[in-house]
């Protein structure tokens, strides 16, 4: 059952981090904007989630390893967003 909820939440938080990065123009903090706060904060939630959280509170760990699949997922997002503006001005030199 956990197993399900789990995909579940997933597959929205992937989603979730695919409509930030679409929408990320709007915001006006530059720490959101920066691609790096994103991955450092993943890899801390997800060290967090499944380092230093006992296994005997998964009710804590689920959270951590959520925010630390969808920090990744934007850092990913942002990244091939970069390396596809890279390409273009690339190719129209």
């Amino acid at each position: 059952m956990y197993s399900i909820l789990f995909f579940v939440a997933t597959v929205a938080v992937i989603l979730g981090a695919r409509k930030l990065v679409a929408n990320l123009d709007k915001f006006e903090s530059k720490a959101i904007k920066n691609r790096w706060i994103w991955g450092i904060a993943c890899s801390v939630s997800l060290a967090i989630g499944v380092l230093v959280i006992p296994a005997h509170l998964s009710l804590l760990k689920v959270p951590f390893i959520v925010f630390a699949i969808f920090g990744a997922m934007v850092f990913f997002e942002m990244s091939r967003n970069f390396i596809e503006k890279a390409m273009a001005v690339h190719n129209g030199k």
